[in-house]
């Protein structure tokens, strides 16, 4: 739309747009202005495009209206092909893929959807990385653990919330039987629903949590 009145004040135009007076200036031609462009252009054929597939209905009975031959008008879905031959236009029952590409570094269109859940869910909520050295033999902390957040804070409990997660993994870490070798994956799974049920309870938000057990 900027370009569009760019172009115009650089042919000598003045604009006169809704904050100069009480007008709408929409990017989208009004009725009577489509009308126009068809009776000026003299297409052979008008494919609408853009916009809701009813919207595209009410383009090709505008046409109509003005005496624009219903059989030169092609109305397609997203991905429909149109071929050309010899002149004729003919709105085939082919399609192209039209879904969303995502692209990630290097790889294009392969990207899982647990990776695009993760993304969405660390856009959304952030992320808690807790970080703690366990004693392998015991499964005892070796040291206090740190705890790190990106996209995700609790000014208003002023840090009494990372205090609180270090409980958690301390009490997590308590129950486990020292005889027992630690076993990191379980400690990780232990410490994640842990830590899942006071983070959703103490803030409503479901942040991404990743606890690292270090073994030594």
């Amino acid at each position: 739309m900027q370009k569009l009145k760019d172009g115009l004040y650089r042919q000598g135009a003045e604009v006169i747009h809704y904050k100069m007076l009480g007008v709408h200036a929409g990017g989208h031609g009004m009725v009577e202005d489509l009308k126009l462009a068809l009776s000026l252009m003299k297409p052979k054929y008008l494919i609408p495009v853009e916009g809701n597939h009813s919207f595209l209905h009410l383009s090709a009975k505008m046409a109509v209206s003005i005496g624009f031959p219903a059989q030169n008008i092609l109305i397609a879905d997203n991905g429909q092909v149109i071929t050309f031959k010899n002149g004729i236009g003919t709105l085939t029952k082919e399609k192209v893929i039209t879904d969303y590409v995502f692209v990630e570094g290097l790889s294009v269109g392969d990207i899982s959807n647990s990776t695009m859940i993760d993304r969405q869910q660390l856009g959304e909520h952030g992320m808690v990385l807790i970080v703690m050295e366990v004693k392998g033999k015991s499964g005892e902390l070796a040291k206090e653990p740190e705890v790190i957040t990106r996209g995700f804070s609790f000014p208003e409990v002023n840090g009494g919330m990372t205090d609180a997660i270090k409980k958690v993994v301390g009490e997590t870490l308590g129950r486990h039987d020292p005889r027992v070798p630690a076993q990191g994956e379980v400690l990780k799974q232990e410490l994640h629903h842990a830590l899942r049920q006071l983070l959703t309870q103490k803030t409503g938000r479901q942040p991404m949590i990743l606890p690292v057990v270090v073994l030594v």
